[in-house]
């Protein structure tokens, strides 16, 4: 009898044991499921705030782009604004080139007296009237660059101009 009492001590014992092991064993996958559910809901947040901001990103982006494509057409406008320019200066050139050479032709030589020569691509002079009288015919039918009036002058006549 002493030995079934104690057998019986025992197995209430070990069963009580077993219970307690069987609750903590359910408390502790309660847990763990909690702290499942708790990372896969912090997870989810997580990719949902990713996503939300790669989509400001993505926006923020496009607007770059357009920028950028509106900068690109003012740099073409700046492009054109300077080639023109550039066309505006040859024009010039060409212009300052054609009144040199009417002023140098407008001091050729006059009939039957002759001029000082100077170097006109080191010291060009300016355009003037008082200069060279209207009166007096000039020849320059020397001159390679001629571009203007050439006279024709017989002997003690007025001159004739020819275009």
């Amino acid at each position: 009898t002493c030995k079934k009492t104690h057998i019986d001590n025992l197995d209430t014992h070990l069963s009580t044991q077993i219970d307690e092991l069987k609750t903590e064993t359910q408390n502790c996958c309660t847990k763990n499921e909690e702290n499942v559910e708790e990372i896969k809901s912090n997870v989810t947040r997580t990719i949902e705030k990713v996503n939300s901001r790669a989509e400001e990103i993505q926006i923020d982006v496009e607007e770059m782009k357009t920028d950028m494509q509106r900068l690109n057409t003012k740099l073409n406008k700046f492009e054109e604004v300077f080639n023109k320019v550039d066309e505006i200066k040859d024009d010039v050139t060409l212009i300052k080139d054609h009144l040199e050479r009417m002023q140098n032709n407008s001091q050729c030589e006059t009939t039957g007296t002759t001029t000082e020569t100077t170097d006109q691509s080191t010291h060009p002079q300016p355009l003037s009237n008082s200069t060279t009288p209207s009166s007096v015919a000039r020849d320059c039918s020397d001159i390679k660059h001629f571009t203007g009036v050439r006279t024709i002058q017989p002997q003690e006549q007025n001159a004739s101009k020819v275009y």
